[in-house]
């Protein structure tokens, strides 16, 4: 059961990290700065179109780590919710088996008692 709760809680701070890049990488300023300018005249010129291929070069590739940052955060959120999961059925099962085994004694204490009797009356 320990071992569960390692477990959770190593998944708790992977999930958490994985949501700082992913938060990182959200940021739209550096989108903004890299797109290209047009000329005053309406016009671009060829300076501005390399800039704006580049951009989306960019955009692009960010996009792809976004999906791929989102992807891994869901993996771990699901993993994280399994492990709490067995976390919770371990604990069930292990206050189960505690309660099994108090009858079981309180029983066992029943029985041993009633044969001190019955050998006492012999």
């Amino acid at each position: 059961m320990e071992h569960l709760q390692g477990e959770n809680e190593s998944f708790r701070e992977r999930f958490s990290s994985h949501d700082k890049n992913l938060e990182i990488t959200r940021r739209p300023e550096h989108f903004r700065t890299s797109m290209g300018r047009v000329n005053t005249t309406g016009g671009e010129t060829s300076m501005d179109k390399a800039n704006k291929a580049f951009a989306n070069k960019e955009m692009v590739s960010a996009a792809r780590r976004i999906t791929t940052l989102e992807m891994k955060e869901l993996n771990e959120r699901q993993r994280a919710e399994h492990a709490h999961k067995m976390y919770e059925h371990m604990r069930k099962s292990l206050k189960q088996v505690e309660e099994r085994n108090s009858e079981l004694e309180s029983k066992f204490a029943e029985v041993r008692g009633q044969r001190k009797r019955h050998g006492a009356r012999s």
